[in-house]
C-alpha cells in the first residue's frame, strides 16, 4: 500500500506538469499503472488464467497483505478470525460441552462471545491500532498528494491538514517530491 503514495511522490514534478499540460515530457508509469490496477481490477485467477494476465490482476491473499505489513500478530489474529467466521474446531470447542459421554452444544453462547471478542480486542488492540494506521496514513498520503497537484478537480479538504504534514509518513513524501522537483530542474529526470 506503501507504494502507490510514494510513486505518486517520487514522479510529483513530472505528473503535475503533465495535468497542467505544461510539459513536452511524455512518460508512462508502469509500477504506478500496476499497482492502481492491482487495487481496482484484482481478482483470484485460476492457474492458466495467471499466463493470460500481468501479476497486477491477480489478487493476493489477505495473508500476503498483512504480512507485508511486517507485523506478526495481525497475521495471527487474521487465521484466529477465520477460525470463527468459518467455523472450526478451535474456534467452536469453548460452545462444546461433555456430559455423560454425551457431547452437548451450548445454545447460550452470548457470554463466552463476549469473553472471547473482548479478550481478542484486548491482545490484539496495539496490532489493529497499527493496520489502521498504516492504512489511514497511506489513504492521507494519496488525498494530500492530489491536493499538491492544485488542480480543481482533485483538491479534496482534509480537516487537519497541517497535523497530518508534520508526520514521519508525510515527511518521508516529502522528501520525495522534493527530489523529483530537483531532478526536473536539473534536467536529469530518470524517464
Amino acid at each position: 500500500m506503501r507504494s502507490t503514495p510514494l510513486t505518486l511522490a517520487k514522479d510529483f514534478l513530472i505528473i503535475k506538469k503533465q495535468i497542467e499540460r505544461t510539459s513536452n515530457l511524455y512518460t508512462t508509469h508502469g509500477e504506478l499503472e500496476s499497482s492502481l490496477l492491482h487495487y481496482l481490477q484484482a481478482t483470484k485467477l485460476k492457474p492458466r488464467e495467471k499466463e493470460k494476465y500481468p501479476d497486477s490482476f491477480n489478487a493476493k491473499s489477505v495473508k500476503k497483505y498483512l504480512t507485508s505489513m511486517d507485523n506478526d500478530r495481525l497475521v495471527n489474529l487474521y487465521e484466529i478470525l477465520c477460525g470463527i467466521s468459518h467455523p472450526s474446531y478451535e474456534s467452536t470447542q469453548i460452545f462444546l460441552f461433555l456430559h455423560e459421554g454425551k457431547t452437548i452444544v451450548c445454545n447460550d453462547s452470548f457470554e463466552l462471545e463476549k469473553k472471547l471478542i473482548k479478550n481478542l480486542i484486548e491482545i490484539y488492540a496495539p496490532s489493529l491500532s497499527f493496520m489502521i494506521r498504516v492504512y489511514m496514513n497511506n489513504l492521507l498520503s494519496v488525498l494530500l498528494i492530489l491536493n499538491e497537484f492544485e488542480d480543481d478537480n482533485l483538491l479534496i479538504y482534509i480537516e487537519d491538514e497541517w497535523d497530518f504534514k508534520e508526520t514521519e509518513v508525510w515527511k518521508e513524501v516529502q522528501r520525495y517530491i522534493d527530489q523529483s522537483n530537483l531532478q526536473y530542474k536539473n534536467g536529469d529526470y530518470n524517464i
